[in-house]
């Protein structure tokens, strides 16, 4: 992304927020060293021999959703994996749609948002289930959905620039790094730029979510920004997740140090992943709010005694707000006496509109 967009006019607040502090449009690239490649690789090829050794399958393809389940869970990693293919929801389809919809807007700017969501939605279609479920929705339920659909559209419009063609945009664009019997995906929502033969760091990776940011979306994006760096030989300049619904967004900066962590946590990753699906010992439950998504929930008894725990907690808090609200009835009662002194003025009402 070494160009500079031509009209840097008419950009909005927030449109400019991201073109100066996010994108860092003109600013100098770093330089990557040529060999990190190679090492994360060597990283990752020896930490993982042991597991990929024992595991029965001929390649273990693993992705960001795997390595997300175990940082939170590791319990629900076999609860995903045994799983019913996922049925979908008004989230899912929200997230499909709303992806095709941002990336429609780009190739065909003339659209209105609402347009760009409907042409998604037809092709989306190609998706029987998707096509299925979506028919099988009252009206209202569609409208909230499209609703939804819009919002994040807009969303990704008002906050980002206008993506020139020299940046070479692409959306949901599939990036796999095989490193023997190991293969690590991912499929970032944006991707600018293409990687420089002079080891120059041009790639921008980016993944948007609707909601606000946690702890987990950082380890995300550096997971982006590792297996960009297997696949093209030099790191991209920056990856980050992306707040739809505040502007905010991750800590893009991708240098040798993040890259290196980043790899160890795969390491560990999989090398608990193999153990726990070959039942090499019990995976460890850590029961929070990411319970709602969970699979096994109906059936997990960490997340049973953590809802109990939580309820009990809720209701010693409101037995001690309503003592603390009671009013004492063998306290005595005194009259204050009225003041002596003059008020030289009265107060001004604080809610007073001059």
């Amino acid at each position: 992304m070494s160009a500079i967009v031509s009209s840097q006019h008419g950009l909005t607040a927030a449109q400019r927020e991201v073109f100066d502090h996010l994108l860092a449009v003109g600013a100098t690239r770093p330089l990557s060293a040529p060999a990190l490649a190679s090492e994360l690789a060597a990283t990752l090829q020896t930490g993982c021999a042991a597991a990929l050794g024992r595991w029965p399958e001929g390649r273990l393809w693993f992705a960001k959703s795997q390595i997300s389940s175990l940082l939170r869970c590791e319990g629900s990693t076999t609860a995903y994996a045994t799983a019913r293919a996922e049925s979908y929801s008004g989230a899912v389809a929200v997230g499909v749609v709303s992806h095709r919809a941002i990336q429609i807007s780009h190739t065909h700017r003339h659209l209105t948002p609402a347009a760009a969501v409907d042409a998604a939605i037809e092709a989306s279609r190609d998706d029987e289930k998707f096509s299925n479920w979506w028919d099988d929705q009252s009206a209202g339920l569609q409208s909230d959905l499209l609703c939804q659909m819009i919002s994040r559209t807009v969303g990704f419009l008002d906050a980002f620039p206008p993506l020139p063609a020299n940046w070479v945009p692409r959306f949901e664009e599939s990036i796999q790094a095989k490193l023997g019997g190991l293969v690590l995906s991912a499929r970032p929502d944006l991707v600018l730029g293409r990687p420089r033969p002079d080891m120059r760091q041009t790639m921008f990776l980016c993944d948007f979510k609707s909601g606000s940011l946690n702890d987990g979306h950082l380890f995300e994006a550096r997971y982006y920004a590792l297996v960009a760096t297997l696949r093209f030989g030099v790191p991209p300049f920056r990856s980050t997740v992306f707040s739809l619904a505040s502007g905010e967004w991750t800590d893009p900066d991708v240098d040798a140090d993040v890259l290196r962590l980043t790899a160890e946590t795969v390491v560990s990753a999989v090398n608990s992943y193999v153990d726990i699906m070959l039942e090499r010992r019990e995976p460890t439950y850590t029961p929070d709010r990411w319970c709602t998504w969970c699979p096994a929930r109906n059936t997990c008894d960490a997340h049973a005694a953590h809802q109990a725990s939580e309820s009990a907690a809720k209701s010693v808090q409101l037995a001690s707000l309503k003592r603390s609200s009671a009013t004492p009835t063998d306290t005595p009662r005194t009259t204050a006496k009225p003041s002596t002194k003059k008020v030289a003025s009265k107060a001004r009402n604080v809610f007073e509109i001059e």
